[in-house]
């Protein structure tokens, strides 16, 4: 195709094709980010309610409504908030005994304290009950979100969409933040391939709809990184209050956010090493922290009266960090610090995690570095570790610009590697947009000829991608035996997460909704919601049964306890990905 030749900012020449003449780059974005659309429309109408998204939409409308912040204070209200949003105008029937469950009047019968799994009286763990300012209503907000969804008082289906039409958006919009960043600090083409390697990942089509606060967060932090490298690039007040807003915001959608303070300080010593001269951006950093927390406290306002003390035995038995009792009167707001509390004792305890056959409580420090090779396709990879090796090759002649997004990659890795909680890629979400910034510059630095291959490699990408459709989260690459065995190496919310009742009504349908015996982790009600009639069952009963269909899902499938079905029975079927279908009389 014929063009007109031009020269760029550093002496090289370029051909501006017909297409690139007379179309805008921003058509391009726009139409790339249609096609995200696009590919998560399917999911969002499929896939039932995850094992965390009714308790998000509960926790959102019940901020929204005014009970405060405290229904799931593990994660901050914003969030879950956005999400909840559209609620408000669909008019929803809340029925009497499910207000008086928001406003705790009544309550489940049994509770949890801050740290550990076991489960108690209310009384038992926290003074006077479910009224204690400590009080986690765990089990209140499962059962007014799953209520709310499928008890029948409301449709779940336009919930759910309405829900998870605002995180499409969010991921949307973090399309936009890569292709400004691009767009301003390495050319268009570098813009369009960024937006192109965060538009067909598996891992963004797949927690990108769903009603949980990892793309909030990831948007937040993705904005915020941004304003912050500008800050430094250019310190004023405009770009100091900017950063601070942006990272008032991400601290408010997910405590992740908080991995906030040391990318900021290794962004910082970056720069310095740079331009050791480059200090007037100190003098700004107050007025950055004081616009961070002003937004935290309008989130969290009017709540801003210090936490009642504890006596040490009640602390003790509720999990209460040491920390959080000695500093109670300077922690406001006091909810923003108690779901911190809570995260912490969260990590010192540990979540039952599984990698490739073996179950641990407290994970493993390779645990994401794996979740990543086996859960991006194969073409991103390896543009994700060419644009890596190009990045290090020049870094002694690069720019800080250049180093920006890779320096803080690299710490949210090392920083998520250390963790005890190791249950889903998920949490790696946030430094999904840092790679394709990074990636995207320079790889859009090549020459021409190795230009076109990288957008041969976008092209396998593409098939990739669609060849998956719509099992994002169940999505494994060959490294990993391919998304049919994918269970083997991870499951939770990398492959199972409750997605299925949905196609599991539908299959039931067509053999005419016969009894079976069911092992999943869907959400309750939204097995009764899609009347599949089931036996909750455990494998000493299956092991005595001789005939009947047994449903199982792959995360208790891959339990020490169902061991022995793995290696002596063989599935007839599978639902979807996730669930596996067993005839007993065989």
């Amino acid at each position: 195709m014929s063009g007109a030749k031009v020269v760029d900012s550093n002496g090289r020449k370029l051909t501006i094709t017909l297409m690139q003449r007379f179309v805008s780059p921003w058509c391009w974005v726009i139409a790339l980010l249609a096609v995200m659309a696009a590919l998560m429309a399917g999911p969002v109408r499929e896939e039932s309610a995850t094992v965390d998204e009714p308790v998000n939409l509960a926790a959102g409308y019940l901020y929204w409504t005014g009970q405060g912040t405290a229904f799931n204070p593990e994660h901050p209200p914003l969030g879950q908030m956005l999400t909840a949003m559209p609620l408000l105008f669909l008019d929803l029937n809340v029925p009497e005994y499910l207000e008086q469950l928001g406003e705790l009047r009544v309550g489940a019968p049994n509770a949890r304290p801050w740290r550990g799994w076991e489960t108690g009286k209310a009384e038992q763990y926290y003074r006077g009950g479910r009224t204690n300012w400590y009080y986690w209503p765990y089990w209140e907000a499962g059962i007014y979100g799953q209520e709310l969804l499928y008890g029948g008082w409301n449709d779940p289906e336009i919930i759910l969409w309405a829900s998870r039409s605002v995180q499409v958006g969010l991921s949307l919009l973090t399309g936009l933040v890569i292709a400004f960043w691009l767009r301003k600090s390495a050319g268009t083409e570098a813009a369009l391939l960024g937006v192109v390697l965060w538009v067909l990942n598996p891992i963004a089509l797949a927690f990108g709809h769903l009603v949980v606060n990892d793309i909030s967060v990831t948007f937040g932090m993705t904005l915020t990184i941004w304003m912050f490298v500008r800050f430094l690039e250019t310190p004023k007040w405009q770009t100091a209050l900017l950063a601070g807003v942006a990272t008032g915001l991400a601290l408010v959608m997910k405590f992740t956010a908080l991995l906030l303070a040391p990318i900021f300080l290794a962004l910082a010593i970056s720069f310095l090493c740079q331009d050791r001269g480059a200090t007037r951006f100190w003098k700004w950093l107050p007025l950055l922290a004081a616009g961070a927390w002003l937004v935290v406290l309008a989130v969290y306002a009017p709540h801003w009266k210090p936490a009642p003390p504890l006596s040490p035995e009640e602390a003790a038995r509720i999990g209460v960090p040491v920390w959080f009792q000695q500093l109670r009167p300077l922690l406001v707001p006091p909810g923003f610090f108690k779901g911190i509390a809570m995260q912490a004792e969260h990590a010192a305890f540990g979540h039952e995690a599984f990698l490739s056959g073996e179950w641990r409580l407290k994970g493993w420090w390779y645990y994401f570095p794996l979740a990543l090779v086996w859960k991006l396709p194969v073409p991103l990879l390896l543009l994700t570790l060419a644009g890596g090796g190009l990045w290090m090759a020049r870094l002694r002649r690069g720019t800080f610009g250049e180093a920006a997004p890779w320096v803080a990659a690299l710490v949210y890795l090392a920083l998520a590697m250390t963790s005890s909680i190791n249950i889903g890629v998920r949490y790696l979400l946030p430094m999904l947009p840092l790679l394709a910034v990074g990636a995207a510059q320079q790889l859009a630095r090549l020459t021409q000829n190795w230009r076109v291959m990288v957008w041969v490699l976008c092209g396998w990408l593409a098939i990739s991608t669609a060849l998956a459709y719509p099992h994002y989260i169940e999505y494994f690459n060959e490294f990993a035996g391919g998304t049919r065995n994918g269970y083997r190496r991870l499951v939770d919310s990398n492959y199972d997460w409750g997605q299925d009742a949905k196609r599991l009504h539908h299959w039931l349908s067509a053999r005419g909704n016969p009894k079976i015996y069911l092992r999943c982790v869907s959400p309750v009600k939204s097995l009764q919601h899609y009347q599949i009639r089931y036996e909750a069952t455990v494998p000493e009963r299956i092991r005595q049964a001789s005939d009947g269909l047994l449903v199982i899902s792959a995360t208790i499938l891959m339990k020490p306890d169902w061991r022995w079905l793995r290696e002596e029975r063989q599935p007839v079927d599978r639902i979807g990905q996730a669930l596996f279908v067993y005839d007993l009389s065989r």
